[in-house]
C-alpha cells in the first residue's frame, strides 16, 4: 500500500512540475533539472565575441613590432648603400669578410690578404665560424649589398626577438612593443649597423638576434631549439663566449627546471674557446690576455 502511495505521489509531483512549462525537463524518473534559459545563449555569444576581439587586439603589438622591423631593415639597408656608394664605408671587416667569402667560393677557404698583421686566414682575425652560414647567400649574389641586407635583417630582427622575450616575461604585449621599438631606435645599434667609416660590414651584429632568439626559445620551453641557437650565437665570434657562459650559469642557478639547459650552454661556451690557442697559427700569443 505504501509503495502504491509513493508512486502516486511522485506522479502527481511530476505533473505539477510539467505544468511549469518548458523551463524544466526530466532527466530520469523523479529527477528534474532546469533547461537553459533563453537569455543564456546571447550571453555565451557575447562572451565568445569579446574573447575573439581580445585575441585580435593582442595581435596588434606583434604586427606593429613586425612592421617596425621591416621599416628598420628598409631604412638602414638604403642608408648603408648610400654610404657605400659615397665611399664612406671602411675596408676593415667589410674587406676581409667579403674577401674570405669570395675566396672560399673559388677554392681558397676563408683566405684573406687584408690584414694589418699579415694574417692569411679569417680565423686569425677572429673565430668567425658564422661566416660560413652566410656563404650560400653570398654565392647567390656576390656583392656587398648582399652582406648589407643580411646584416640589416639580423640587426632589425633583434627587435622582434626582444619583443618575444619581453612579452613572455613581462606579460604585457604593449610594454614589450615599447621595448622593441626602443631597441631599434637606440643610437648604438644604428651606429653598429651602419658601420660608418671604419668597419663596414660587421659580423658581430649577428650575435644579439641569435642570442635573444635562444632566450625566447628557452623561455618557451623548447630546450633543443634554444641550445641550437646558443651554439649558433657562439659561432659568431669567440668574444661572445663570456656572456653566453654567464647566462647559462645564471639560468642553471635560478631555475632548477632549466639546470640541464643552463649547464649545457655553459659547457658549450667553454668548449667554443678551445680552438683559440690555435687560431693564430703564425704567432704564439696568450689569447686569454685579450679578455683581460
Amino acid at each position: 500500500m505504501d509503495r502504491v502511495h509513493g508512486q502516486v505521489t511522485r506522479a502527481l509531483f511530476a505533473g505539477a512540475l510539467d505544468s511549469l512549462g518548458p523551463s524544466w525537463c526530466m532527466v530520469s524518473p523523479g529527477q528534474y533539472v532546469p533547461e537553459p534559459e533563453p537569455w543564456s545563449a546571447p550571453i555565451s555569444a557575447t562572451r565568445s565575441l569579446s574573447i575573439a576581439a581580445a585575441h585580435r587586439s593582442s595581435r596588434w603589438p606583434l604586427l606593429l613590432a613586425g612592421a617596425a622591423v621591416v621599416l628598420y631593415v628598409a631604412v638602414f639597408f638604403v642608408l648603408r648603400m648610400r654610404l657605400y656608394d659615397g665611399l664612406y664605408i671602411g675596408l676593415w671587416d667589410q674587406g676581409f669578410i667579403q674577401q674570405a667569402l669570395y675566396n672560399t667560393l673559388h677554392g681558397r677557404p676563408l683566405e684573406i690578404s687584408i690584414s694589418h698583421e699579415g694574417y692569411t686566414h679569417l680565423f686569425a682575425e677572429h673565430f668567425f665560424l658564422f661566416a660560413l652560414a652566410l656563404l650560400p647567400f653570398y654565392a647567390l649574389a656576390p656583392h656587398p649589398a648582399t652582406l648589407f641586407l643580411l646584416e640589416a635583417v639580423a640587426t632589425g630582427g633583434g627587435g622582434l626577438a626582444l619583443y618575444l622575450v619581453a612579452r613572455r616575461r613581462l606579460g604585457n604585449d604593449w610594454l614589450a612593443l615599447a621595448l622593441a621599438v626602443a631597441y631599434l631606435l637606440h643610437p648604438t645599434l644604428q651606429w653598429a649597423n651602419l658601420g660608418l667609416v671604419w668597419y663596414g660590414f660587421h659580423l658581430e651584429n649577428f650575435f644579439p638576434p641569435l642570442f635573444l632568439l635562444a632566450v625566447a626559445a628557452a623561455d618557451a620551453g623548447r630546450p633543443r631549439v634554444a641550445g641550437a641557437l646558443f651554439v649558433l650565437s657562439l659561432s659568431v665570434a669567440e668574444v661572445f663566449a663570456i656572456p653566453v657562459a654567464l647566462y647559462g650559469l645564471a639560468r642553471a642557478a635560478r631555475r632548477p627546471e632549466d639546470r640541464r639547459l643552463g649547464l649545457t650552454v655553459l659547457l658549450a661556451a667553454v668548449l667554443s674557446e678551445s680552438p683559440l690557442p690555435f687560431s693564430r697559427s703564425q704567432y704564439v700569443e696568450p689569447r686569454w690576455l685579450y679578455y683581460v
